[in-house]
């Protein structure tokens, strides 16, 4: 996955984040490129653009304020959460398949460096608004795909690489393993991830 980066003139000190474990998603209920989402927050008087990814509908994805540093995306939620804006506007339009993969990509890449399951919100889940529209597709994005949670199990140690092959015939339906067993891994999957 590449992520292009943009020489940023800063409007002040960006601050840093002391945690993370959510991630936000917002619209930017419009077009156009990241420098004038940058230009635009500084013209709001803030230090600069407050997403730290834009994902555009062609699917190519830019950097803004580093991952490290606070966001200004979501008001009281900013100590801790990372922002990432998909360009449109998803109450009145549909999101590209490209830009749709891209940002499911970005927030799998986003997880993997911070080694845990993050909580991915709407911005509308967090504050009373409308973003990032009725026809962003949520639900598809966060999904886990059946793979992604054989490579994740077997990344956090819930199952050992001998294993990997199991999981993946039983998901694939070609082997029946006992509910009871299956629940067990799972619960004890995601309380390594609480």
């Amino acid at each position: 996955m590449e992520v292009l980066d943009v020489n940023y003139r800063w409007n002040g000190s960006l601050s840093a984040r002391s945690k993370t474990d959510a991630i936000v998603l917002h619209h930017r209920a419009g077009n156009g490129d990241v420098l004038s989402i940058h230009n635009g927050h500084i013209k709001n008087g803030w230090v600069g653009i407050g997403y730290h990814f834009y994902v555009r509908k062609d699917g190519s994805i830019y950097r803004g304020r580093p991952i490290d540093k606070m966001g200004a995306h979501a008001e009281g939620h900013n100590n801790h959460t990372i922002g990432i804006c998909f360009e449109g506007n998803f109450e009145n339009e549909e999101m590209s398949k490209e830009q749709f993969e891209a940002g499911r990509e970005l927030i799998n890449h986003i997880e993997e460096c911070y080694g845990k399951r993050l909580a991915v919100y709407r911005h509308s889940d967090l504050m009373a608004t409308a973003c990032p529209g009725k026809n962003f597709p949520f639900d598809e994005m966060t999904k886990v795909s059946k793979d992604e949670l054989v490579t994740r199990m077997h990344r956090d140690g819930v199952i050992s690489r001998e294993n990997v092959r199991n999981w993946e015939l039983f998901l694939s339906g070609k082997v029946k393993t006992p509910y009871k067993y299956i629940r067990t891994i799972i619960e004890r999957y995601q309380k390594l991830n609480d």
